[in-house]
């Protein structure tokens, strides 16, 4: 009897754990898809909103968009005036201005291309100058942390 019962419990979760074998994992959506038409919103289209596109297959695009789809987008190149259809899910990176609105969109650049992206939206004087000055600074640099590496040892 102990036997029959055993066997009759690894065949239930042999069948159970198949039956969910099969299912598989539920699709997830794409959320990159989703955030670039949440962007291609913000940006508006027209002859104002250019962006340029990363591909994934690490090619470029270039242009101004003539519609935003559900799925994809309508670009236009500037010189040749040819309409191209891209899908989002074909998109690795995407930097957008519209010329008419002032807005500007970024996906998929990372922390650095924001980080980059603030640093020319901060205000201030902007300091130009040769190769000597900042391999001057960075002399500087490295004298003041010496000294300051000696005042801190006799100190403790």
């Amino acid at each position: 009897m102990q036997r029959v019962i055993a066997v009759f419990c690894c065949f239930l979760i042999i069948a159970t754990t198949a039956q969910a074998a099969s299912y598989g994992p539920a699709p997830q959506p794409n959320i990159k898809a989703e955030r670039i038409a949440r962007l291609g919103q913000k940006l508006g289209s027209g002859t104002d909103a250019f962006i340029a596109l990363r591909m994934k297959d690490k090619t470029t695009l270039t242009g101004w968009v003539a519609q935003w789809k559900a799925d994809s987008l309508d670009l236009v190149n500037p010189n040749t005036g040819e309409h191209q259809l891209v899908a989002y899910s074909n998109v690795a990176r995407l930097a957008g201005y519209n010329m008419a609105t002032g807005v500007q969109v970024q996906e998929g650049a990372g922390i650095t291309g924001k980080l980059a992206r603030i640093a020319t939206i901060l205000p201030g004087q902007r300091m130009h100058g040769n190769s000597f000055t900042k391999r001057g600074m960075l002399i500087v640099g490295i004298a003041a942390g010496v000294v300051l590496t000696i005042i801190l040892v006799k100190i403790l």
